[in-house]
């Protein structure tokens, strides 16, 4: 029996009482756990509704739609499921926004407040976490890989934000990249330049000629780049990998993966990202050491330690250009007796490349690269423009390709 949405208004109040009852949610809408789930739910939706209305509600159909709803990211779960959905956004008063090809589409408020307030009660509980006025944050891995992020008040004073990032590992390779416009001006131009220019960052990584830092905003390509260029690492090369959510591809049997969320639980014990770390640095004997992402201190630090001994780096950073990365990179890893001036110099002798990219519309490009020279008596980044997107420099390239010795 189809019963569309007339009875969603008991949803949050067959929530409460399940949460209450530590009851365990199934982890996909499908398959006999979900339909033990329905069954629990009919007997929370008898106890829920007036005597009289029982005899005309149909329980069981009710019950099988709120099972639906309530697994794995509930009313979510069929736009996290759509290949098309790059992101699904929840705003507060229960607004849906998804993002398809680049493009945000407004669908219409699915849901109240306390619904979503629930659902990221449900998401930390699977995920061992336990959300409190003192910590109103969600930060979790889905089972499908997707990162999950509910703020709820007082952290968001006018509802629950969601958002969910539907981050899916596609084979792109940089021959995809090229033929995509990456490596092009914004405009689309200049195809022959760009063929260089992604063929010296090839050769940078299979000769494991540099470290290369690769920066950009928010959703402009940064960890496809980073995957395109991995597959380019010997095979005998060691690769530790360390990252906060599970983004980057492994090309080869020699990777060893740590992944250790930011907020993966209260205990005070817990492993962090920067142990991480330093635990495959200093154990797992790497060629080269990859940061999905580089967001904290001491994660900043650790790469900066790996690759002044020596040790290759690929990372991730946000910023607004190349020599914007470069200070953020430093501001991360200065501690309060540190000066900030000796940081750089170290992240100067670290780095040799960063691959900054950019964002128009739908398209993703590099829009610059740059070499790291080092450090100028004020403290500031001295960096050599190899290329910048709408700009010539097919001589440059041409000749930094001659350049590239392991």
């Amino acid at each position: 029996m189809n019963v569309n949405g007339r009875f969603d208004r008991l949803l949050p109040e067959v929530q409460t009482r399940l949460l209450a009852q530590e009851e365990t949610i199934p982890r996909r809408p499908d398959g006999e756990a979900l339909r033990r789930f329905a069954a629990r739910i009919a007997g929370v939706l008898v106890e829920v509704l007036p005597r009289d209305a029982l005899n005309t509600t149909p329980v069981q159909a009710v019950a099988e739609r709120f099972a639906r709803m309530m697994t794995g990211v509930g009313l979510l779960q069929p736009y996290v499921d759509d290949p098309e959905v790059e992101e699904v956004m929840v705003r507060p008063g229960g607004h849906l926004f998804v993002e398809k090809g680049g493009r945000v589409e407004y669908l219409g408020r699915v849901a109240d407040d306390a619904y979503f307030r629930t659902l990221a009660h449900y998401v930390a509980d699977a995920a061992g976490m336990t959300v409190t006025p003192r910590r109103p944050v969600v930060l979790v891995d889905l089972p499908g890989g997707q990162r999950f992020t509910a703020m709820l008040p007082p952290l968001s004073p006018e509802g629950v934000a969601v958002n969910i990032r539907a981050y899916r590992v596609r084979s792109q390779t940089l021959e995809d990249l090229l033929r995509w416009g990456a490596f092009s001006r914004p405009d689309g131009t200049a195809w022959e330049e760009g063929v260089r220019m992604a063929r010296f960052l090839e050769r940078v990584v299979r000769e494991r000629a540099a470290t290369v830092l690769i920066s950009g905003a928010f959703s402009t390509g940064k960890t496809t780049l980073l995957n395109a260029l991995m597959a380019f690492l010997p095979p005998e090369a060691m690769v530790a990998v360390a990252e906060s959510f599970r983004e980057v591809r492994l090309p080869h049997a020699g990777c060893v993966r740590a992944v250790v969320p930011h907020f993966a639980g209260d205990d005070p014990d817990r492993l962090t990202l920067d142990e991480a770390v330093n635990a495959v640095l200093t154990r797992t004997r790497p060629d080269v050491i990859v940061l999905g992402e580089i967001v904290s201190e001491g994660e900043a630090r650790e790469f900066l330690r790996a690759a002044n001994l020596g040790v290759r780096g690929l990372a991730t950073v946000h910023g607004n250009d190349a020599r914007g990365a470069l200070n953020r990179l430093a501001d991360l890893a200065t501690r309060r007796e540190t000066p900030l001036e000796a940081v750089r110099r170290m992240a100067a002798a670290a780095v040799d490349l960063v691959v900054h990219m950019a964002r128009q519309g739908s398209r993703r490009y590099a829009a610059e690269i740059a070499r790291v020279r080092g450090v100028d008596g004020k403290g500031e980044f001295v960096l050599d423009i190899l290329y910048r997107a709408g700009e010539g420099h097919e001589e440059t390239l041409d000749r930094l390709l001659g350049e590239v010795r392991p």
